[in-house]
């Protein structure tokens, strides 16, 4: 059986990377490799059946304390399954990079500040513990 670390949202890298350059203060020095948005830390179970699907995501904020640098973001998708997952992030976010000792976990503490908002389509799916490879449907 896979052992997933966390399920969520996974995107396109370059993407993201290119549409956030315009609003990076100061960027930090370790770009996430795998920008996603956590859903479930730990899962104790997995609806592999959704990876794949697609969900819209919306880009509210930017926040870079030193430490952690992320974007605030609102999601939506056509499945209502994935759509209560969703409804029960606290604060949704995208960590883009954090310092030497900065630690991705913290991105949901930053003060957001409001951004001129863009649009990322990002994929439901889940990243297994035993490895580092994203499963993605």
């Amino acid at each position: 059986m896979k052992k997933y670390e966390y399920i969520g949202c996974f995107l396109d890298r370059e993407e993201l990377f290119q549409k956030a350059a315009g609003i990076r203060e100061k960027p930090l020095c370790n770009e996430k490799q795998k920008p996603h948005i956590t859903f479930v830390y730990a899962p104790k179970s997995v609806p592999e059946e959704l990876f794949g699907q697609t969900i819209s995501i919306m880009v509210m904020g930017y926040g870079n304390d030193g430490h952690n640098e992320g974007l605030r973001v609102t999601l939506t998708s056509n499945h209502p399954t994935i759509n209560e997952m969703i409804a029960q992030i606290p604060v949704p976010h995208i960590t883009l990079a954090v310092s030497n000792d900065g630690q991705a976990v913290n991105t949901r503490y930053l003060c957001f500040s409001p951004v001129k908002q863009f649009s990322l389509v990002g994929y439901f799916g889940g990243h297994l513990q035993e490895n580092t490879e994203q499963e993605d449907g």
